[in-house]
């Protein structure tokens, strides 16, 4: 650290008491430069500003100053486990452990045992959870966008509220399925099983759920815009007040499905498409 001193005369500042102004601090590469002007004003006070006299006195060099890294993310040990963003724990075993708020971003958690763990407001973005057992665990909030879930076990995991954006959760088994407002933005649900699942609320805008089952789904309120529903199952599902515009609803099987209120612009479907599904007259299309 280079510290630069400066006394500045007493007749260049009309002031009354001793003054200490640290003008200027800056960052060169990994040195702080400060320059520190000392200011000695006599009683009298000089109005005379026109002849500043400022002479460096002394100029030195102190060690680099090592400022200390604030880890922010505390790493705990769990089952011998450092649980930590891109940490390697797949096949780990984190039965019941609780992993409530833990950072485990990016981290491989393929075939690992997370059964009735709290992962409750969890950040596992972009972790792979490919053939991992998350059933009975509580992902309340969790933060799951970009995460592999492809053939996960879910079996009766509760996700509400979790952001699944952009998850893969292809061949996925949930049940029950409680996804109510969870964030499945732009989610690769492709031939997920989701039947009877609570979808409530859920944010599906961009989804891909090609071929998924979706029989007897609970839909309501759920946000559809742009997803690729083509060839999904829903059977008896309950779409009430759900926005599908401009979904891609080609090969969908709609029989017995409840659609009273909901938004299909777009999506090219007539009433005598769904004749069958026993959607009512003035289906909300413009």
């Amino acid at each position: 650290m280079k510290v630069n001193i400066f006394k500045i005369s007493p007749n260049a500042l009309p002031c009354a008491t001793n003054l200490i102004l640290i003008k200027v601090k800056r960052l060169v590469q990994s040195l702080a430069v400060t320059t520190v002007f000392l200011a000695s004003c006599s009683s009298a006070g000089s109005t005379d500003t026109a002849t500043t006299v400022a002479e460096a006195t002394t100029t030195f060099t102190v060690a680099k100053a090592v400022v200390p890294t604030t880890n922010t993310e505390a790493v705990i040990t769990v089952n011998g486990y450092q649980i930590k963003p891109s940490a390697d724990l797949s096949g780990a075993n984190l039965y019941e452990q609780n992993l409530s708020k833990a950072n485990l971003s990016g981290a491989n958690l393929s075939g690992a045992n997370l059964s009735g763990s709290n992962l409750n407001e969890a950040n596992l973005s972009g972790a792979v959870l490919s053939m991992t057992n998350l059933s009975y665990t509580n992902l309340t909030y969790a933060n799951l966008s970009g995460a592999d879930l492809s053939n996960a076990d879910l079996t009766a995991a509760n996700l509400f509220g979790a952001n699944l954006s952009n998850a893969n959760l292809s061949r996925l088994y949930v049940y029950p399925k409680k996804l109510h407002n969870a964030d499945l933005t732009g989610a690769d649900l492709n031939g997920a099983d989701l039947t009877g699942a609570d979808l409530s609320g859920a944010k599906l805008t961009g989804a891909i759920l090609t071929n998924a089952d979706l029989d007897g789904t609970d839909l309501t309120d759920a946000d559809l815009r742009g997803a690729d529903l083509n060839g999904v199952n829903l059977t008896g599902a309950n779409l009430i007040n759900a926005d599908l515009s401009g979904a891609d609803l080609r090969n969908a099987v709609l029989t017995g499905a409840n659609w009273d209120g909901a938004n299909l612009n777009g999506t090219g479907l007539t009433p005598g498409d769904l004749y069958e599904s026993g959607f009512p007259d003035g289906y909300g299309q413009d």
